[in-house]
């Protein structure tokens, strides 16, 4: 769960650190005006899939990090190049990835190796100078005669919203006490994000 900490998933935090991480940069993304200032990309972020997209860039921040997880959402251009994002938006992006990283007090190193994760999918990100925008995909969506659970429940998107409120409203109980301050404690603590994105993960493979 905590990883190799001689791996960046492991100085990461492993499944629960790069769950908090992922939960804090999707709500700084997600409040960016800069960003919803592109109204393709606004409508997006008011899409109430918040839950589906945190559960998502949860899970390719374990697998681009060297953890065991393995990304199940769309290709990154297929995901993006409908939005039609600017070089300008994507500036915006990263600097509220940086100010995300600073206030989880990270050491150099693992600064600019996540950094250098993110800044790799600018071009598949970015609709280029030239680029045509491809129409949107719209939400992902599980295929087949739904004779899977997770068919049933309508894919990941639906799946990560119910655990989120299930996994809230569990943490109301006076017995239950899990760390929610996203900066006092080390990567690796058992917060919220991590719990949710494992039981998303529990359900969606069940």
């Amino acid at each position: 769960v905590l990883g190799d900490p001689r791996t960046l998933y492991g100085r990461g935090g492993g499944v629960f650190g790069l769950a908090r991480l992922a939960d804090r940069l999707m709500d700084a993304w997600m409040e960016d005006p800069r960003l919803n200032g592109n109204q393709k990309v606004a409508r997006w972020h008011e899409s109430q899939q918040k839950y589906g997209f945190k559960f998502l860039v949860t899970q390719i921040m374990g697998y681009l990090t060297g953890g065991p997880q393995r990304y199940t959402g769309r290709p990154m251009e297929e995901a993006h190049k409908h939005l039609e994002i600017t070089p300008q938006q994507w500036s915006s992006f990263m600097a509220d990835a940086d100010r995300v990283f600073q206030e989880f007090n990270m050491d150099a190193n693992t600064k600019q190796e996540l950094i250098g994760i993110l800044s790799a999918y600018q071009s598949a990100c970015v609709l280029g100078l030239g680029e045509v925008a491809p129409a949107d995909p719209g939400l992902l969506r599980p295929s087949g005669n739904g004779s899977t659970l997770y068919q049933r429940l309508g894919g990941v998107y639906p799946i990560s919203q119910f655990v989120d409120g299930l996994v809230e409203l569990v943490l109301r109980g006076d017995r239950v006490h899990i760390q929610h301050d996203p900066l006092s404690n080390p990567l690796g603590t058992r917060h919220p994000p991590g719990l949710k994105y494992m039981l998303t993960e529990l359900v969606c493979n069940g």
